[in-house]
């Protein structure tokens, strides 16, 4: 089933949207429904990807997993996809990563923070509707 959860990183002011169990076709979709545009054919062998539709004030940035397995190749790939996520929200912001004053802290923060929240999307159970909650309530067992 289709999981999508949206980020919002304070120090650094970034939204991210977490997609997952889906395939290129449907995260296509998703984007389009969004109002951007996309070559879903370049995906189609991908098992992953981050995309990026930013402009100077607005846009959104896409981190998709087409499944979220709980094994070493679907961590691997969420790892190497939230690598890209944040060498580009670095370039972005103008921060070259570099040892020097320290700054390969805020990559080392940023990825241990959108892992963090990655691991929260992959464990967290779906939440139900307002609606469907409601109508669970009212009935008796």
């Amino acid at each position: 089933m289709l999981k999508k959860k949206f980020i919002k990183e304070p120090i650094y002011k970034t939204e991210v949207m977490f997609l997952g169990n889906c395939d290129y076709k449907q995260m296509a979709e998703v984007i389009r429904k969004r109002g951007y545009d996309i070559d879903e054919e370049y995906f189609k062998d991908s098992d992953g990807a981050q995309l990026n539709f930013i402009d100077k004030e607005n846009g959104i940035r896409i981190v998709w997993f087409e499944s979220l397995k709980k094994d070493a190749d679907s961590i691997g790939v969420a790892v190497h996809e939230i690598f890209h996520l944040v060498v580009r929200i670095l370039d972005w912001k103008g921060i070259i990563i570099t040892p020097e004053k320290n700054l390969d802290e805020v990559g080392a923060y940023l990825i241990e923070y959108y892992f963090r929240e990655f691991y929260k999307f992959l464990y967290e159970k779906p939440k139900l509707q307002k609606t469907v909650r409601k109508n669970l309530a009212g009935k008796k067992t």
